[in-house]
């Protein structure tokens, strides 16, 4: 099991996982021992801004408020 997605591209280099990632992610993450094939006919991938609970502060709630700014301003 990965924790993080370092970990997941750790254990997919050495031949013990797969994983699905956002296509963006492939434009990201430049790896020769890895390689990025596109998938089709699956729904949009949806984003969540996740934080602990009990961490939030001013900061996190003007990411939070940005964010949900620009996708709102974004055409349906």
């Amino acid at each position: 099991m990965a924790r993080t997605q370092q970990e997941a591209l750790s254990q997919i280099a050495t031949n013990r996982g797969v994983m699905v990632f956002c296509s963006n992610f492939s434009l990201q993450t430049r790896r020769d021992d890895i390689a990025f094939v596109p998938l089709s006919g699956l729904p949009d991938s949806r984003y969540s801004l996740v934080w602990h609970r009990d961490r939030a502060n001013a900061l996190v709630r003007a990411f939070v408020d940005t964010a949900h700014e620009a996708v709102s301003a974004q055409p349906a």
